[in-house]
């Protein structure tokens, strides 16, 4: 990452030198990082500034972002035992990012309800626990999906890069001054209902101890990919469930 470096100017000792940290042209990592400057005058008299910067990366949000063998369409089948060579590529001013720490999860549709997501699993060696590595020839990220723990059925894959509605919200906490959100129902008619809506049997006996949700928007979780992505991405920040304060 690369920035223009502030400059100082004293009354006294005019221009003073500027140190900053981390330095224009140093490695950052993705997300919120925040540059520290200072400059001093020959008494020892200290100044400080800080700035923030956000890493994103720029990938495919059309319903392309996984490539082939795995069709965008939700029509790809694979036989239960085999490898599938899952793999994404970054874009534009990304495109030439090879050290990304993509992770990868699966969770099974059961009756058009996406199960819990838990991580992938990898038949080669070269691959480190659920995380992407990079294949500097075709330029792309892959990932040796082993599916031999898998059962019949629909699965669906997650590829875990970043998270833009959080950096809205913390923009969002920024711009008015606030350092906390809390989500809060406050409609009385809001039934607790089961996160998973399925009847399998190891589901119903431990269902007691899973995460519940709610009869009504916004404590649903939707199986609407479209309409999350609006949501996360477009939806105002500001909304009747969250609550923020100071501290």
């Amino acid at each position: 990452m690369t920035y223009t470096t502030p400059t100082a100017t004293d009354a006294v000792d005019g221009v003073r030198p500027v140190t900053c940290t981390p330095a224009s042209g140093s490695m950052f990592a993705l997300g919120k990082k925040d540059v520290i400057c200072t400059a001093s005058d020959t008494k020892g008299n200290t100044a400080t500034v800080k700035f923030t910067v956000w890493v994103k990366v720029q990938a495919p949000t059309d319903g392309t972002f996984f490539l082939q063998p795995i069709n965008p369409d939700n029509s790809s089948i694979f036989k239960l035992g085999s490898t599938i060579p899952v793999k994404f590529k970054l874009q534009g001013a990304s495109a030439g990012i090879s050290n990304l720490a993509a992770k990868l999860y699966v969770a099974k549709v059961s009756s058009s309800v996406t199960g819990t997501f838990t991580e992938a699993t990898a038949t080669g060696g070269g691959d480190n626990g659920n995380t992407f590595r990079y294949d500097s020839v075709a330029k792309q990220y892959i990932f040796n999906l082993a599916t031999s723990s898998l059962t019949p059925g629909t699965w669906t894959l997650k590829a875990d890069l970043t998270c833009q509605y959080v950096t809205r919200l913390l923009r969002h906490l920024r711009a008015i001054g606030m350092r906390q959100c809390t989500p809060v129902n406050h409609d009385s008619t809001v039934a607790p209902e089961p996160l998973l809506g399925l009847s399998s049997g190891y589901v119903l006996r431990s269902a007691d101890r899973f995460p519940k949700q709610g009869s009504k928007h916004p404590w649903q979780r939707e199986q609407n990919h479209a309409r999350n992505r609006l949501a996360m991405r477009r939806a105002p920040v500001e909304d009747p469930a969250l609550e923020f304060a100071g501290r």
